[in-house]
C-alpha cells in the first residue's frame, strides 16, 4: 500500500533567463520568497506569480516517499514540506539545479483502499501499463541478445534503432535527469569499471544496458572542506518547511482579541 498523496501546484523562477542577468534571476527569487514566506492563504501565490509575471501550473500527483520530477529536473525537498503542510500552504523558495520553485498544496490523499468503481480507469490503465512492460521486457532480453557482442555499445545500438545516450561526467549527487527515477541503474553505472558493460538492468522508467566509457576516483580531501556547505544546503529546506509548517498552526490556534480601540479611546479623548 503506498502512503498519502499530494496535489500541488508551483511558480517557477528559470535560472538562465531570456536576456536577463543572474542578478535579475536573483532579485526575482528574493522577491519570491518575500512574498510567499509565511503563507497560508494559497490564494497569494497567484497573485505573486502574476505580480513577477512567472509561470503557474499544476505539478503531477506527488506520492509520499517518491521524488517530484518536472520535465528532465527532479526539484529536491518538496516531499519533506507536502507532507507536514496542511491543504492551502505555501512552501518556501525550493532550488532545483534549472530554476527555483515555490508550491501551494492544494489537496491531502490518505492512503487506503478505495472502492473499486472510483479507480476503475486507474485500474485498467494499471493492467495496460503492466502488460506493456511485460512486452518491454521480452524486446530488452533481444536487443541485449544482438547487443552482446558489439563493440562500440552507442553506434550499434543507433544502428539498430535503439535509444542510446552518452552521460556525465557526472557524480551520485550530480546525476542526470535519467537516473532520478532509477536509482538501481545509477547504482549499477558506478558498480562498472571502466570499458565494462552491464546486463539487462531493470529501472523504474524502462529496461538498460550500461557501458562505462570513464571513471574518476572522488577527491575525499575536496569534498571534506565543502561537507559542512553541503549539509547546510540540505537541511536549510526542512527546517524552513518545519518553521512555516509551526508559525501556521500556531496562527491556526491563536485567539486573537482587537482592543486597538479601547487602548486608543483616552488618548484620543486627552488631545481632544
Amino acid at each position: 500500500m503506498k502512503g498519502d498523496s499530494v496535489r500541488v501546484r508551483h511558480i517557477l523562477v528559470p535560472i538562465a533567463l531570456q536576456g536577463a542577468h543572474l542578478d535579475a534571476v536573483d532579485a526575482r527569487t528574493d522577491t519570491l520568497d518575500r512574498l510567499a514566506a509565511d503563507q497560508n492563504n494559497g490564494s497569494r501565490l497567484d497573485s505573486a506569480a502574476h505580480r513577477l509575471n512567472l509561470p503557474l501550473a499544476h505539478a503531477p500527483k506527488l506520492i509520499e516517499g517518491e521524488r517530484l520530477t518536472l520535465g528532465t529536473s527532479t526539484v529536491p525537498d518538496v516531499s519533506v514540506w507536502a507532507f507536514e503542510a496542511r491543504p492551502g500552504e505555501t512552501s518556501p523558495v525550493i532550488d532545483a539545479p534549472q530554476a527555483s520553485y515555490v508550491f501551494r498544496l492544494d489537496s491531502l490523499e490518505a492512503a487506503g483502499v478505495p472502492p473499486l468503481a472510483s479507480i476503475r480507469a486507474r485500474v485498467l490503465a494499471a493492467a495496460r501499463y503492466e502488460k506493456k512492460k511485460e512486452v518491454a521486457r521480452e524486446r530488452a532480453k533481444q536487443a541485449n541478445t544482438v547487443l552482446h557482442d558489439a563493440g562500440d555499445l552507442v553506434v550499434a545500438g543507433r544502428a539498430l534503432g535503439y535509444q542510446v545516450e552518452k552521460l556525465g561526467p557526472f557524480t551520485r549527487v550530480t546525476a542526470p535527469a535519467q537516473f532520478a527515477r532509477n536509482p538501481v541503474v545509477l547504482g549499477t553505472a558506478f558498480g562498472l569499471r571502466r570499458g565494462e558493460r552491464s546486463g539487462l538492468v531493470a529501472g523504474e522508467t524502462g529496461w538498460f544496458v550500461l557501458q562505462a566509457l570513464a571513471r574518476t576516483g572522488a577527491d575525499s580531501a575536496a569534498w571534506l572542506k565543502q561537507r559542512d556547505k553541503q549539509r547546510e544546503s540540505l537541511l536549510r529546506p526542512v527546517e524552513q518547511a518545519r518553521l512555516q509548517q509551526f508559525i501556521a498552526a500556531l496562527r491556526a490556534d491563536a485567539k486573537i482579541v482587537d482592543r486597538r480601540s479601547e487602548i486608543f479611546r483616552p488618548a484620543a479623548a486627552g488631545e481632544s
